[in-house]
């Protein structure tokens, strides 16, 4: 399979605000964000303007296409 990403192109695991966070640190760094991957049981809303790449089914897809970069942009400060 062709490789269609490049060693600066990167997805994020999360899609709320800490993900946002994550992605324009990475942003500040030189990396290029191409999207964001979510768990399926996650109801994700575009608030932060994110590309939606899938859910986990898709990392095969990405590594495979060439993604070897995934940022942790999850977490949960409920208490």
């Amino acid at each position: 399979m062709k490789t269609l990403y490049k060693n600066n192109d990167i997805a994020i695991w999360g899609a709320s605000g800490h993900a946002n966070f994550v992605k324009n640190i990475l942003k500040l760094n030189g990396w290029n964000v191409i999207g964001v991957v979510v768990d399926s049981s996650y109801s994700y809303n575009n608030t932060y303007n994110n590309k939606l790449l899938g859910d986990e089914n898709i990392l095969d897809i990405l590594f495979k296409q060439g993604i070897r970069n995934f940022a942790l942009g999850f977490g949960d400060c409920k208490q």
